[in-house]
């Protein structure tokens, strides 16, 4: 089973924005862990968990948009390590060189691969991305 086009995009847009994981994930974990005024001033006891650290790892561990940034950016770091020397080639032209910018034609003739060469190593590397983050599930693994 292939990706359709639709899939292709998306993964690409989700792949082409690697380099800024790090610092959303940074983010998303310094809003998660802002303190927040207590609201039972004066009252009886809270069902609030009182220790700061645990009250961040269970904010951390229940936030979706934390856990699917961290699953891509690890998806990601799996893919570039677990990559043959073509495709790790081609990650590099296409997320390194000329800020990321490259399309995947100049990528193909930066390298000198035929274009469709490059394209099936993008289409081979997404659909690997695309199962390690869950969005898909067109190969056995």
């Amino acid at each position: 089973m292939t990706l359709s086009r639709r899939q292709i995009a998306y993964l690409e847009e989700l792949f082409e924005d690697y380099h800024n994981y790090p610092q959303r994930i940074l983010n998303r974990k310094a809003v998660l862990s802002a303190h927040e005024p207590d609201e039972n001033v004066g009252g009886g006891k809270s069902s609030f968990i009182s220790k700061p650290q645990e009250t961040k790892v269970i904010r951390e561990l229940s936030d979706t948009r934390l856990q699917f940034l961290e699953r891509v950016y690890n998806a990601l770091n799996s893919i570039i390590e677990e990559a043959s020397e073509d495709t790790l080639k081609v990650i590099k032209c296409k997320l390194f060189r000329n800020d990321g910018n490259n399309e995947w034609t100049t990528v193909a003739t930066i390298l000198g691969f035929s274009n469709k060469k490059v394209y099936n190593i993008r289409n081979k590397m997404l659909e690997k991305f695309g199962n390690k983050i869950g969005l898909c599930n067109t190969m056995d693994e």
